[in-house]
């Protein structure tokens, strides 16, 4: 279309957008300001804001700036408003521009629409669809364009020219030429840099020739120059692509202000004197960079996106510069040749930036560089290129050929016997013979077809063709695989000819021709040096072509605005919401930080990853992508589709995401609501947008095996068989196993095969032998292997990747030996992913197995392409096994994420495949999602060796929508299965696995030399088998709802509990989630699994058992440093509470187990492991009681037997596939059904109490504590610990011993016992620890072990040496590290020292001392390195980095050195053999000085000896305390001795058994500390050393004046006081002594002086005795002092109770009369005066009792109401005698007039004759009971009989006493 053509179409564009203006400004006018309904939605226009209101949520639009936000109906704000604008866009490689403003152009149906304005004035569309929980937003950028339509022009001072204009004076390397010279040694000191002011922005292309005569400089060009405004400024920012003569290092691509590298290590020899080709090219964000026209570095993601010109850079060197050409693929914006030009031209059109301005012309003759180019023929409609003779005769010939498609008569051959272009032989394709490989001859201008083969060529493609001739005997080869067997032209005898290239109807590109005469003769071409001299061409077809033209890149802005696909314009484009916080998702960026390492929150606000590459699948466990972004808090979830780079930016003023080169953004979705409808819509759409979820296999639910974890690369037949078999053998319930390499066919060692040689074994012995010393074959009888793995029940996965090794053409190393015919196949029949500008995508940094080869390029497979999936499906296919795990790992950005799910999802859909996955986006196209490697490790320095990171990767791949996952082997793929830290480790990890939807063993946990851990690892195992079942409900529901059921974070099922926000990290650790609808799994795992035996767990909102003990919890509550027995499952029963498993034991046996957590009805929908059987579980029952509970089997209409678990109250009974249960009845009738046994401490001594609590749970759901139970202990070791007759419990002996108790209800004596749980006790000598402060450790490893060392890696041992033992460090490893520890961590200030000896120093490696410890990436090394010195290292945990320094020194092999090294706030000094060799103050540059952690020993790569170990440290102020632990006692004594001076001191422990001693001043100087048991004979004794350096202005405590005062105190005679005086006296003098004796401050000591003084002061004199009472038994002649009741009488006597009958006679059995009682009564009150009342006849005044009568029987008292009825009524009989009853009538009628407490009561239930009890008297008998006063006679309660005079002083005694105080 012409120029004036194209201003038309401008101009009409202009009026039809006027007219659409128009128009909406009228719909505008007309709907302004006024609410209408469109399609279920209310919009409002009002103050510059849209409001869209739909049912469940709001969308408001502020036009300024785009900034849109979300809310719900009440106004609740979901999502907020960004500040400034809610969308940023411009062009690819620009930075994005914010919305400055938007025009509101109404709705259509429910999408809103609107025009949206940058602040570059640049313009998009955007639509909001409005669906009921979710927007669909669109963002469409128009092209940027200028005022007049045309790509926007940036000025510049050169003049850009058409290619037609370039070309017409352009030369190609004469032999002898001009050149400039460049004078860069000018510079002073300056690098030189000449810049071109052109007129381009971000996309071109700059090349020149240069030179280097000599020197070791650099040269180069540069691009994307931003100007300083200093022109003395170094400070100039551009990317330079440089080389300088030289083999290492000798080739660059760094941006010169950051000095940052862009490019790798090249290859590339640079020599001085020899001319270079440079050529750069820019396409926005991506450098490529060629010389000579090899590539040397392509795509680089460069550091700066800014539009910027280029020019040429000399590093302070002369050079020579040639051939300069700045262009794009439609213009030439400068070149020269410097052939006539004037010097004064070319600096006026090169600005000296910096450095030399001196230059000149020169001729320089040596030859130009020879480019690698090709030969290009475009068949238009034919064109050929021929060389040699018509008389050749020729062996062979071949070329490498790549061809462009065309239509059907399309053809390109390799051709030979050429005469003239009607008589000649082709080899090659033609699009008429589609899929063939075609022999021909043309003869007179007829063709005949000899022979043609199958072959699918692929236009684009690459391939090397040959023909070999022997006569008339033809042969033809592709990729040097033989396709045309020999076949003989019967038509001529010998073939003559020329030989070359045919095209038609395509354009082809040929290289590295060759042909070989008969007599031998080899001739070669590559078009290197363009001379086609010597070949007959097409004229104005063919022509040199060089390999990076295809790369040229389109002018800014999309070029001649064409509409073909590939040349749409690309867009940068963000979309933004207020920043949140929390949020959570990211699939595997979510367990990555912004630098790289590991997360150490789920929480993944903070993320900011925008560049290129920061967001794209990478093997170093960036695999599963995903934006998926997820707010519970809210209710409000984001995610955007769009293929290519993704932008997330996600922090306190932007919730983004965004893409970096796309057209538009049409997938961008907003989600509102509860999570279950997030997550359900969110499936719902990334399903329709092309990521399917595949249906699980309740396989993969199980319990895997995987190969390379257990065996490694020594995975063979019968190794595989034999380990799996051990392992069924065992009782490991395995349901899928993996080989995932070393099956196919080849050599480690050599030649081998990879997980693309589809169908290929390694099956077939190698005669030669194996240079790997693997089995010869390693896989011998594949199909009985699968028959093996079929037998057991176990599915068999291979390893299976989408990448296939590229022909050795494309960089790659196939060989068809071993990698079949399948990557030529995908290349033939365009199956790999490609380009945009049509070329192959080639991979060059993707892991597969490479034998002893290096590796090389490889392409991907297209998923997008229906043939190559079904290509990929169909050889995948030809393994015969039953799924597989796919497992590519690819180290450079593919930028199509979503590939692998197409792939995966093809396979499992049509051929029903079990997949593992581990690469893809956003969906779940196979059975779990696998994360990276999980390994062994003790920090969270390393990705793959991080136990924090597992957890957080885990739940963050459920956060965004895929919860089948798979946390790798138990054990990771190494470690020492026999060493003590690693068991701990696969304990805990397997308690972990087990409790996530699928787990796998390797290393064979068989083989572990603990029975105690093997077992509870298999304890884990078999449960995650065991529930298996359930587990797969869980998957299945979790992949039909997309709501992560089968492991549900706690944030995402309880979104509005804060608790559960930052529980994930690895501040906390409290990894816990939801497995299925009834567990809470909360195990104990993390970086800290070695030290960590507890942790707090949380327990939301909810009823939940403790799986283990049965306890009862109800949520929201903190269960705090909950412990963790390494043999019980870490789980809580909640939800639901139902469980379906499997019968280990019984396989094919199923059961269902429901616990009583839920209240009301419940139902819960179960399918079974078919995938399709489905059943529900009713609960209708009204309590748990197993006396009432009945389980109904609906479906067969029949009851079902349970059995019922007295712990946790669980019922479990037979479960039937298809069949519904419910629960009914169940109502409690109180009794006890389970009993808990809990003991204070489990660890006593002989003379301690040991305390135990009981408590119980009833069948009504009740619990009773111990004071309701009627407990009975039984121990099972009575010479241990026995049970006593009154029931307690009495420690004896050492030894062990198991109590249970035996518990009923009180008042259920009908009950059968219930047997508590048993509790062990241990009764052990006492002992005592000191733990702090630490002063001095030290270790000559004489004992023999490493104690008091935590061994980090478990690699130290003790060998004698010398006949002395010491600590060797075994170095397992070259990589190996180890780390040994002393003291807690919490020193500061100290010093270790150690003698080291190295026996054999190894390059690199390194021995020596730590300090300040806090991780492997948080503290100081004070080393030896063999080849370097010594090394001060500080390792930097916040970034990751190391600050070393060195200094020269060597160890000798075999000689002993002694280190010290110390450390004093913020300078470390290292001594060798007690010479200072380095001093260091950490200057806190890049990190704070780590200022505390533990001192020990360090050892990597090297083996290393080490002894005499000393660490200390100084305490330099006062007051501090020396702590300590004691068990199996209460107190311990300290003593402090330093020479004759001693301190002693008793302190207390607390519960926990710590105790602390408080020290307030010591003398300078070594003291020994030695911590006792009090009454025990040293036994458990301990010592410890310390050091103390006080300031000279510490002052000792004044002691002289208590010495004084506890002096005069021992100076009283005690004979002339008081006893309680002088008592009190000797109390206070023992405190003074025991404060003298130990460490006590000033305060303390004068404090002790006051108050024995004040004891001295109130010393009181004896006074002459008064006469006491005398002993009844000399009183009374009934009375002896061997009577049972003599003390009573003595107490009643003397409290003038009871005065006797007589004076010589009590009459102890003599009944007690009415009146005699009430007397005792009055007296009891204090005979207080009374008026005499005449109430009772028989009561006359002046009698003993009158005035006691007359009190009892008043209103006030009450005690006395006389006989109701019968011959006495209204008397009161003064001497009947007074029955049992009527006494306790009377006294508990005084207590209450007292004001005493009478609540306590009692059933009298041990008395057989309680019914005989008056009703109106049971209250006061059973208050009588329960206190004690009355306790039976002779086992009865007897309430009607007499009460004699001394059973009466019993109970008036016990009143007293017991009562009445």
């Amino acid at each position: 279309m012409g120029s004036r053509s194209k201003k038309r179409w401008r101009n009409r564009k202009r009026v039809c957008s006027l007219l659409v203006a128009m128009l909406i400004l009228v719909q505008t006018l007309y709907v302004s300001g006024l609410s209408l309904p469109v399609w279920g939605a209310n919009v409002t226009e009002a103050d510059n804001q849209v409001t869209i209101q739909k049912e469940n949520y709001t969308v408001e639009v502020a036009l300024d700036g785009f900034r849109y936000g979300f809310y719900k109906p009440d106004g609740t704000v979901i999502a907020d408003k960004h500040a400034q604008s809610g969308i940023c866009f411009g062009a690819a490689g620009t930075d994005p521009s914010p919305a400055a403003a938007s025009t509101w152009l109404g709705m259509d149906g429910d999408v809103a629409s609107f025009e949206v304005v940058n602040e570059k004035q640049q313009k998009a569309q955007v639509k909001m669809h409005l669906y009921e929980r979710y927007v669909k937003v669109e963002i469409l950028p128009e092209a940027i364009q200028e005022e007049g339509g045309d790509t926007p022009e940036i000025i510049g001072s050169l003049p850009k020219l058409t290619w037609e204009e370039a070309e017409e004076g352009w030369q190609v390397s004469p032999e002898q030429n001009t050149a400039l010279f460049v004078k860069g040694t000018k510079g002073n000191g300056s690098a030189t840099v000449k810049m071109l002011d052109i007129a381009t922005a971000n996309n071109y292309v700059m090349e020149a020739d240069i030179m280097i005569p000599s020197g070791s400089r650099s040269v180069g060009v540069f691009a994307q120059y931003v100007p300083s405004d200093n022109k003395d400024s170094m400070g100039r920012d551009f990317n330079c692509f440089f080389v300088k003569p030289g083999k290492s290092g000798n080739v660059g691509l760094k941006n010169i202000l950051s000095n940052v590298q862009l490019g790798g290590p090249s290859g590339y020899e640079i020599k001085a004197g020899v001319w270079y080709q440079l050529k750069m090219i820019v396409d926005g964000s991506k450098i490529s960079t060629y010389i000579n026209q090899d590539l040397i570095w392509e795509d680089v993601n460069n550091t700066s996106n800014k539009e910027g010109s280029c020019g040429l850079r000399v590093d302070q060197v002369d050079a020579y510069v040639d051939n300069v050409r700045v262009y794009d693929q439609e213009y030439v914006y400068y070149q020269n040749d410097f052939e006539g030009t004037t010097l004064e031209e070319v600096k006026s059109q090169f600005q000296s930036e910096l450095g030399s301005e001196e230059m000149e012309l020169v001729t320089e003759s040596t030859a130009r560089p020879e480019l690698n180019s090709y030969l290009e023929l475009e068949g238009n409609r034919a064109a050929s290129a021929v060389t040699g003779t018509r008389e050749d005769a020729v062996q062979s010939v071949q070329s490498d050929i790549r061809f462009t498609d065309g239509d059907e008569e399309t053809g390109n051959s390799l051709v030979f016997g050429w005469q003239d272009a009607q008589n000649y032989y082709g080899l090659g394709v033609l699009r008429s013979y589609p899929g063939k490989l075609v022999l021909y001859k043309v003869n007179a201008g007829a063709m005949t077809v000899i022979r043609e083969e199958s072959f699918d060529a692929a236009a684009g493609q690459n391939y090397q063709w040959k023909a070999e001739i022997q006569g008339n005997e033809i042969t033809g080869f592709v990729d040097e695989v033989k396709v045309i067997d020999s076949v003989e032209d019967t038509g001529t005898e010998v073939i003559k000819g020329k030989t070359g290239i045919y095209t038609t109807v395509s354009t082809a590109a040929v290289d590295e021709f060759s042909y070989t005469k008969a007599e031998g003769e080899t001739i070669t071409c590559n078009f290197n040096n363009g001379d086609l001299s010597q070949w007959e061409i097409t004229e104005d077809l063919v022509r040199i072509g060089n390999v990076s033209q295809g790369k040229v890149p389109v002018p800014y802005g999309g070029g001649s605005g064409s509409d073909d696909e590939e040349n749409v314009q690309k867009f940068v484009i963000d979309a933004r919401v207020e920043g949140l916080d929390p949020l959570y998702g990211l699939g595997d960026y979510g367990a990555h930080n912004n630098s790289g390492g590991v997360r150490t929150t789920s929480n993944v606000a903070g993320t900011e990853r925008t560049s290129k590459g920061s967001f794209t699948n990478m093997s170093d466990g960036k695999r599963f992508i995903s934006n998926f972004t997820v707010a519970p808090q809210r209710g409000f979830a984001q995610v955007l589709f769009e293929e290519g780079e993704k932008r997330v930016s996600l922090n306190e003023s932007q919730t983004m995401l965004g893409v970096l080169e796309t057209p538009a953004v049409k997938t961008l979705y907003y989600f509102f609501g509860t999570m279950t409808e997030i997550y359900g819509d969110y499936k719902k759409i990334r399903n329709e947008e092309g990521y399917e979820d595949t249906k699980p296999h309740y396989e993969m639910f199980g319990l895997g095996w995987e190969a390379f974890g257990s065996l490694g690369w020594n995975a063979y037949q019968s190794s595989v068989m034999e380990t799996v078999k051990n392992y069924v053998d065992s009782g490991y319930n395995i349901t899928w196993a993996v080989i995932g390499s070393g099956f196919w066919p080849g050599d480690r060692s050599g030649l081998e095969g990879t997980t693309t040689s589809f169908g290929m074994w390694d099956d077939t012995e190698d005669p030669n032998g194996r240079k790997d010393g693997l089995a010869n074959p390693r896989f011998p009888d594949p199909d009985g292997l699968k028959q093996f793995f079929a037998d057991n029940d176990i599915k068999l996965l291979l390893g299976l990747r989408n990448h296939f090794k590229l022909p050795s053409e494309l960089g790659g190393k196939y060989d068809a030996s071993v990698d079949g015919p399948y990557p030529l196949e995908g290349l033939e029949n365009d199956y790999y992913i490609k380009n945009e500008d049509g070329s192959l995508f080639t991979v060059a940094k993707a892991k597969y197995p490479t034998g002893g080869i290096t590796r090389g390029n490889v392409g991907l497979v297209d998923g997008t392409n229906p043939d190559a999936l079904e290509w990929y499906r169909q050889g995948a296919a030809l393994w015969g096994v039953d799924g597989f795990k796919e497992d590519a790992m690819i180290s450079q950005s593919t930028y199509h994420d979503g590939n692998w799910n197409l792939l995966l999802a093809n396979m499992v859909n049509k051929d029903d495949s079990l997949m593992i996955v581990r690469n893809g986006a956003y969906s779940l196209p196979g059975d779990v999602l696998r994360i990276n490697d999980a390994n062994y490790g003790t920090s969270n320095g390393s990705f793959n060796n991080s136990p924090d990171r597992m957890p957080i990767n885990l739940l963050s791949y459920a956060a965004s929508g895929v919860s089948n996952v798979y946390p790798d082997i138990v054990g990771g793929t190494g470690g020492n299965i026999n060493d003590r830290n690693f068991q701990k480790y696969v304990v805990r990890n397997a308690q972990m696995a087990a409790l996530t939807p699928s787990i796998s063993v390797g290393i064979n946990v068989l083989k572990m030399n603990s029975e105690e851990n093997k077992e509870a690892a298999f304890h884990a195992i078999n449960w995650h088998s065991t529930y298996a079942p359930y587990i797969y409900d869980a998957a299945l529901k979790s992949w039909e709802s997309g709501y992560p059921v089968s492991m549900t974070p706690l944030y995402i099922a309880y979104p509005n509990d804060g608790n559960t926000y930052d529980m994930i990290s690895s501040d906390k650790r409290q990894f816990e989630w939801l497995l299925g609808e009834s567990i809470l799994a909360a195990p104990l795992f993390g970086t800290d699994f070695l030290t960590a035996e507890t942790r707090d767990v949380y327990l939301p909102e909810g009823t939940w058992i403790d799986y283990n003990s049965g306890e009862v919890l109800e949520g929201p509550m903190t269960i705090e440093a909950r412990e963790y027995p390494i043999d019980e499952m870490p789980i809580y029963i909640g939800g639901k509470g139902v469980l379906v498993g499997e019968d280990m034991e019984n396989k094919g046996n199923y059961f269902a187990e429901i616990f009583p957590v839920t209240e009301g009805e419940s139902i819960y929908q179960y399918t079974f492991v078919d995938g399709e059987t489905t059943s529900t579980f009713k609960n209708q029952n009204e309590g748990w009681s197993p006396a009432t509970l009945k389980v109904t089997d609906t479906t067969a209409d029949k009851d079902v037997d349970y059995t019922y678990n007295e712990k946790n109250r669980s019922i479990k009974f037979a479960y039937e596939a298809g069949h519904d249960y419910v629960l009914t009845g169940g109502k409690g009738t109180g009794a006890v059904v389970s009993a808990s046994l809990t003991a204070e401490k489990t660890q006593v001594s002989v003379g301690q109490k040991l305390n135990l609590s009981v408590s119980a749970a009833c069948d009504d759901g009740k619990k009773l504590s111990m004071e309701e139970l009627d407990v009975k202990f039984i121990s099972d070791q009575e010479d241990v610990i026995s049970v006593e007759a009154d029931g307690t419990l009495k420690i004896r002996q050492n030894g062990e011993a198991s109590i249970t108790a035996q518990v009923q209800k009180k008042g259920m004596d009908s009950q059968t016992p219930v047997i508590s749980n048993a509790v062990k006790i241990q009764v052990i000598d006492p002992y005592a620890t000191i733990t702090g402060p630490m002063t001095l450790i030290q270790d000559d490893f004489e004992t023999g072990n490493l104690n008091q060392w935590k061994d980090l890696q478990s690699d130290y041992e003790i060998i004698e040496r010398n006949d002395s033992n010491c600590a060797h460090y075994k170095n397992t490893s070259p990589s190996a590290r180890g780390t040994m520890l002393l003291n807690n961590g919490d020193w500061s200030d100290y010093s270790v020292e150690a003698d080291i000896t190295v026996d054999n120093p190894q390059a690199g490696k390194t021995a020596g001392l730590i300090l300040r410890y806090q991780e492997y990436n948080s503290c100081y090394l004070f080393a030896y390195t063999h080849g370097t010195g010594l090394r001060y290292i500080k390792r930097n945990v916040t970034d990751g980095s190391v600050d070393v320094k060195s200094v020269a020194f060597t160890m000798e092999s075999g000689r002993r050195y002694h280190f010290r090294a110390e450390a004093k706030g913020n300078v470390f000094t290292l001594y060798v053999d007690d010479v200072k060799m380095m001093e260091v103050t950490d200057e806190a540059a890049k990190t704070p000085v780590i200022t505390s952690g533990s001192g020990g020993l360090y050892a990597s790569g090297m083996q290393a000896v080490f002894d005499n170990v000393k660490a200390s440290r100084v305490i330099n102020q006062v007051p501090f305390e020396i702590q300590g632990t004691v068990t199996c006692a209460d107190q311990v004594q300290v003593s402090i001795t330093q020479g004759e001076k001693q301190y002693q001191g008793i302190v207390w422990a607390d519960e926990d058994g710590k105790w602390s001693y408080p020290v307030y001043y010591l003398e300078n100087g070594e003291h020994k500390v030695e911590v006792t048991i009090p009454g025990q004979d040293r036994t458990g004794s301990v010592s410890a050393e310390i050091n103390v350096l006080l300031e000279e202005s510490a002052v000792a405590p004044d002691r002289s004046a208590l010495v004084e005062i506890i002096q005069n105190a021992e100076a009283v005679d005690g004979s002339k006081f008081t006893e309680e005086t002088y008592c009190a006296l000797q109390e206070k003098l023992s405190a003074a002594k025991a404060v003298l004796a130990g460490q006590a401050s000033q305060v303390m000591l004068d404090e002790a002086v006051r108050e024995l003084q004040a004891a001295i002061e109130a010393l009181e004199e004896k006074q002459e005795p008064t006469p006491g009472p005398k002993p009844v038994e000399t009183i009374f002649e009934d009375v002896h002092a061997d009577d049972w009741f003599v003390g009573n009488v003595q107490y009643v006597y003397d409290q003038k109770y009871m005065t006797g009958m007589d004076a010589v006679h009590f009459g102890p059995s003599v009944n007690l009369c009415r009146a005699q009682f009430a007397t005792i009564l009055y007296r009891m009150e204090g005979c207080p005066e009374v008026v005499y009342d005449a109430k009772f006849p028989d009561v006359p005044e002046g009698t003993y009792y009158s005035d006691a009568v007359t009190w009892a029987s008043s209103a006030e008292v009450g005690i006395i109401n006389g006989y109701a009825d019968g011959a006495n009524a209204g008397k009161f009989g003064p001497a009947d005698d007074i029955n049992r009853e009527q006494l306790v009538i009377m006294l508990y009628r005084y207590a209450q007039y007292k004001g005493l407490d009478v609540s306590q009561t009692s059933d009298m239930a041990d008395f057989p004759d309680k019914d005989s009890v008056s009703e109106f008297a049971e209250k006061a008998f059973g208050w009588a009971v329960a206190n004690g006063l009355i306790k039976g006679d002779q086992g009865r309660l007897n309430p009607q009989g007499s009460a004699a005079r001394a059973q009466c002083a019993v109970i008036i005694q016990r009143f007293m006493e017991n009562v009445a105080v």
